[in-house]
């Protein structure tokens, strides 16, 4: 009988304390939030090949500058770049790096990704007629006309400058050599040409020469001095290539516009951040990143080797 009661007493006791055991060893649960699974924008960085130092210094900002933010960044390197933004817009993306191409095909495959609601921007070089949302990169033009400048005033309106413009597509080649022909004065004595033999075997005298692509300085020092033995001519170029620095200090380049890849990365995705989250304006714009002339200084006996 003891033994009865002392059963009934425990099941009793169970049903007091066993609920109040529970809402005691839950209470530090119920004010810890679950954690939420940040959203992540698909964004897609499309830029030409791999191995271009260049593109590939703006590749790594771009991708140092988006793990700051809720982004999942895919990365794609291609001469095709066409093909690729095809890609992306089949993939719905959030939004679109690309490389501009003011092209009627590139400026199609942009209005494709505007329909469907992915907002491109174009990094480096701009696609200006296009439906892009934003550039963010260098002033091109406005390197060429520095670059004019600068030679406008060190050797004068008389004195013929020979231009290389190379056979590949780089769209920048044309409007640096816009900018070069709205500064210099007498553009009659620009002598364009797109390979330097050319330049060489025509005007054997001149004295003065810009290459419109960094890329292609290498190749062009190398072929005047296979000629001459020795650089008797001004060079300039535009740092398209980190490589530039090196002729430059080596006394093998006489000046050259720098650019800011480190900029464009990290400026692309703070614009795109922004955009996406509604808080960048609606303005088609530019943002140009910095540029600056770097030279050495020629004197006037100089002009003339």
């Amino acid at each position: 009988m003891k033994h009865g009661k002392l059963l009934i007493l425990l099941i009793l006791l169970s049903f007091t304390y066993l609920p109040f055991f529970h809402f005691y060893t839950s209470w530090p649960n119920r004010f810890v939030t679950s954690p939420v699974q940040a959203h992540q924008y698909r964004i897609d960085l499309i830029l030409p090949t791999y191995g271009d130092p260049f593109w590939d210094e703006v590749a790594e900002s771009v991708k140092i500058s988006a793990q700051k933010y809720p982004i999942l960044l895919r990365t794609d390197q291609s001469s095709e770049l066409i093909r690729q933004m095809e890609v992306s817009i089949a993939s719905n993306v959030d939004g679109i790096l690309v490389v501009g191409n003011d092209t009627v095909r590139f400026n199609q495959s942009v209005e494709r990704a505007t329909q469907k609601g992915i907002p491109v921007f174009t990094i480096g070089s701009d696609a200006p007629s296009s439906l892009r949302k934003k550039y963010i990169g260098s002033d091109q033009m406005e390197a060429g006309k520095k670059m004019g400048r600068h030679l406008q005033q060190t050797f004068g309106q008389d004195h013929q400058i020979g231009i290389v413009t190379p056979n590949h597509t780089l769209p920048a080649r044309p409007i640096r050599l816009l900018g070069l022909k709205e500064t210099l004065v007498n553009d009659e004595n620009m002598l364009v040409f797109d390979q330097i033999e050319h330049l060489l075997n025509n005007h054997p005298a001149v004295d003065v020469i810009v290459v419109l692509d960094g890329r292609d300085y290498r190749e062009v020092l190398q072929i005047i001095q296979t000629r001459t033995g020795k650089v008797n001519q001004h060079l300039y170029t535009f740092a398209d290539d980190p490589a530039i620095h090196a002729y430059y200090e080596a006394g093998d380049l006489s000046g050259y516009i720098e650019q800011s890849p480190q900029q464009i990365g990290e400026k692309s995705i703070s614009v795109l951040i922004n955009w996406l989250e509604g808080r960048e304006e609606l303005s088609p714009d530019p943002i140009h990143t910095s540029i600056h002339l770097v030279t050495q200084r020629v004197k006037k006996h100089d002009q003339n080797h």
